[in-house]
């Protein structure tokens, strides 16, 4: 695992579909998440651009966390990559037994197509 500056590699994908002109010449490409605990984001870099999922705590404690804003760069919408950003930061919450405000549109998408895997860990 790559540790720098507060900033880490959580999960690496590999995406089925090709990601439009980010650098890959092939039919798939390896998507590195990124999670910048200092900017409280999750980020995949994609070429120039960068994908981001950015959340805020609502407690001293850091037991509650707000998942506030998903953003995919146009050329790259439609092609997984906010999905992938979405599964590795609920996973990272669940997983240290965080509850998930989702005022993100997309993230309450993504949270009604996996319901029973978070189910316990989502507040209104």
């Amino acid at each position: 695992m790559f540790v720098a500056f507060n900033k880490r590699i959580v999960s690496s994908f590999r995406a089925w579909r090709s990601i439009p002109s980010a650098g890959m010449s092939t039919d798939t490409e390896v998507l590195e998440v990124v999670h910048d605990e200092g900017n409280k984001e999750f980020y995949i870099k994609l070429g120039n651009d960068k994908a981001f999922l950015q959340y805020e705590f609502m407690d001293p404690e850091r037991r509650k966390v707000d998942l506030q804003h998903t953003v995919v760069p146009e050329a790259f919408r439609g092609h997984g990559v906010g999905k992938v950003l979405a599964k590795v930061a609920f996973d990272h919450f669940v997983g240290n037994s965080q509850q998930m405000k989702l005022t993100c549109w997309y993230l309450q998408k993504f949270y009604q197509e996996n319901t029973q895997q978070y189910q316990s860990q989502v507040i209104p």
